[in-house]
């Protein structure tokens, strides 16, 4: 085959070449054998030459874009692909190199909204439980997930002044998992986790998946990068069946309970005060993606 492509030391020409698409959240490759030459014949320094080869544009650096063009749907993921490895070898006389580049791309064509490359998001469930104190058993009012309780939330009182016994809460610690592409735009990591950071320590202000209003905390944001330019964000919730609600004895003037006939006067629902959120924003801001929230809370096919 003829060397039709050249640089100012080199010509070359690409052979071999293939792509792949894997299934949802895999990555896609493109792979391609370059064969390359000195325009005047000489021998290949493996080292020193390469270093030439790469500023002129005839092999790519770590990571460097495939193409320039700006991505479309019209090209599936090839002009998001990013060289991920390359080996080098030489013929016998030192002649001609070959480079076998291999180029991926976390993006992959979404299947619903079949119009946009999206990048892997998933979630994830663990069941768990905590020790709560309790002064009431059988009560007549449930822990809210709004306010706390102002009246007494009624019962059977533990036998004894005060005691209490200890009951096991049901909880599910709610993950959110996103890959985010920092070469989006200039700083759109650091606007990100800015955003981000609002969310921890509150609230869910509305629905959130299978949640309800008022039974999620965010715990915590985790922002790791993966390699570059991409990053794993993920998101911990916790979900509390009593809404992160204790039970609390009503205490007089002198901060010690009050007590009617032997038993605790009164005993109220009562939780943390939080400021609140809408974490269906981690899915956009001002507007959440619905498809993007669908095929991460709910599935694929959602």
């Amino acid at each position: 085959m003829a060397f039709q492509l050249v640089s100012t030391d080199f010509e070359y020409h690409d052979e071999a070449v293939s792509y792949s698409e894997g299934s949802w959240g895999s990555e896609a490759t493109y792979r391609l054998m370059r064969r390359v030459r000195r325009k005047n014949g000489n021998a290949i320094d493996l080292f020193l030459d390469i270093d030439r080869m790469v500023v002129q544009g005839v092999l790519p650096q770590p990571m460097q874009r495939l193409t320039t063009n700006v991505p479309s749907i019209t090209r599936r993921t090839y002009d998001t692909m990013r060289c991920a490895e390359f080996t080098y070898s030489l013929d016998a006389k030192g002649l001609t190199l070959t480079a076998n580049l291999l180029y991926t791309s976390p993006y992959f064509v979404d299947g619903v909204v079949s119009s946009s490359l999206i990048l892997p998001s998933s979630s994830s469930y663990q069941t768990v439980t905590r020790i709560a104190k309790v002064y009431r058993t059988g009560w007549a009012t449930d822990p809210p997930l709004t306010a706390d309780t102002t009246t007494d939330i009624g019962g059977t009182a533990m036998q004894g002044a005060g005691a209490t016994a200890t009951m096991l809460v049901p909880q599910v610690r709610f993950r959110i998992t996103t890959t985010q592409d920092a070469s989006v735009s200039a700083n759109y990591m650091d606007t990100l986790a800015n955003g981000l950071a609002a969310f921890i320590g509150t609230r869910n202000s509305s629905s959130f998946g299978p949640f309800a209003t008022g039974s999620l905390v965010c715990e915590g944001i985790n922002i790791t990068q993966t390699r570059m330019p991409y990053y794993e964000v993920t998101a911990d919730y916790l979900y509390d069946d009593w809404g992160h609600h204790e039970q609390v004895a009503q205490v007089g003037a002198d901060g010690r309970p009050n007590f009617t006939s032997g038993n605790l006067s009164s005993v109220f629902w009562k939780r943390p005060t939080l400021l609140t959120s809408d974490f269906n924003l981690i899915f956009g801001s001002p507007t959440p993606v619905v498809a993007f929230q669908n095929r991460t809370i709910r599935g694929w096919v959602s």
